[in-house]
């Protein structure tokens, strides 16, 4: 009986131990009553970054506020998730650059971190999500004229500006 006790408590050391040394992301799936409204596409995209809390004390996107470096693991319309070399506290802000086609960049993202856990290695999963429009309205209400850059948006109009500018830069060429 106490081989078949020490037996158990073995494997669940063992699985204990190889759960930690993961560092795969374990998605969980959308429940009844929680579904996804976003379908998520898994990508491997650099992504720089500058993260920020309130209440800000100098305009953003000056050599002061210092780049980031990361790479998208998966996206949707609401948000990504980020690996990264640099904490960020939740409910942090991030402006981002996220690379989505060879050469074409989304410049000036803003999104709210959601959620930060580290995975070993020194790395780091930072869940963000987009900010919409009246997240973001709410935003600049809060900070002064000039401290976001100018041309700051939302995910979904920053898409659509580049995939508008995709296809017009191939008709033109056609």
């Amino acid at each position: 009986m106490r081989k078949a006790i020490e037996k158990k408590e073995h494997r669940k050391t063992q699985k204990k131990v190889a759960m930690a040394s993961r560092t795969k992301v374990r998605r969980q799936a959308p429940s009844a009553r929680h579904p996804r409204r976003f379908v998520r596409i898994e990508i491997s995209s650099p992504v720089t970054f500058v993260p920020f809390r309130l209440p800000l004390t100098r305009p953003l996107g000056t050599p002061a506020d210092g780049t980031w470096m990361g790479k998208i693991l998966n996206i949707s319309g609401g948000g990504i998730l980020l690996e990264t070399d640099t904490w960020v506290e939740p409910a942090d802000y991030m402006l981002l650059r996220i690379g989505m086609f060879e050469n074409c960049h989304l410049e000036n993202v803003v999104g709210r971190v959601k959620r930060s856990e580290n995975c070993g290695d020194g790395k780091c999963l930072v869940g963000i999500e987009f900010l919409t429009r009246e997240m973001m309205q709410h935003l600049q209400s809060d900070l002064p004229d000039g401290f976001l850059p100018a041309g700051a948006g939302i995910f979904d109009e920053k898409l659509r500006e580049l995939l508008s500018r995709q296809i017009f830069s191939k008709q033109k060429t056609a």
